[in-house]
């Protein structure tokens, strides 16, 4: 009941006070009861929209968050912030595209949440990239294919004689050709020449 009280507390403090940072409060919290608290009241700041790093001086920033924006945005803002934490350094020029949007929406929550969907797939489309030029790499030489890949079957051969013994260890070596035929078949699907 406590460590409510000071979350919300907390919260009120640094939604109220330009001076006050997310770091000071998590602080304060975690001292008098606890980093589980603090956690809570860290992640309740993100949501109301609170900045993590610190931002431009200026006459906007010494403003209170809820004397810039109406209570129903503020919500709105803390799901821009996470959808841009989300996307990536490589994608903060977005940001000021996404506020000027978000403002302007009739429906400012529904589009800060289709904002935290796209950036977690850009987020996975970069995932999926780096994972495509590394499978390209080693499948652009034979050498470096089969330098994995063989290992891994006799690995996988051995394990499976140890487990169910040479029967069933026979029938596993057919699989050699489906895993050449793959190979095959990704090359030719990406373009790798080898």
């Amino acid at each position: 009941m406590l460590g409510a009280a000071l979350t919300v507390s907390g919260t009120t403090l640094l939604l109220l006070s330009p001076a006050a940072t997310v770091w000071f409060v998590a602080g304060q919290l975690s001292a008098a009861s606890g980093v589980t608290t603090a956690a809570v009241a860290v992640l309740a700041l993100i949501h109301a929209g609170v900045h993590l790093r610190p931002t431009r001086t200026g006459r906007e920033s010494a403003r209170s968050l809820l004397q810039r924006f109406p209570p129903r945005h503020v919500f709105a803002l803390g799901l821009l912030e996470m959808a841009v934490l989300i996307a990536g350094p490589n994608r903060q020029f977005r940001a000021a595209e996404w506020l000027t949007d978000l403002r302007e929406c009739a429906s400012p929550l529904k589009y800060a949440w289709s904002l935290v969907g796209a950036s977690l797939r850009m987020r996975l489309a970069d995932v999926a990239g780096l994972g495509k030029r590394a499978a390209c790499w080693l499948l652009c030489s034979q050498a470096r294919t089969w330098g994995l890949l063989i290992p891994l079957m006799v690995a996988a051969l051995d394990q499976v004689r140890q487990s169910q013994g040479w029967g069933t260890a026979v029938w596993t070596v057919f699989t050699v050709s489906a895993v050449v035929d793959l190979v095959d078949r990704i090359r030719t699907f990406w373009n790798v020449p080898v």
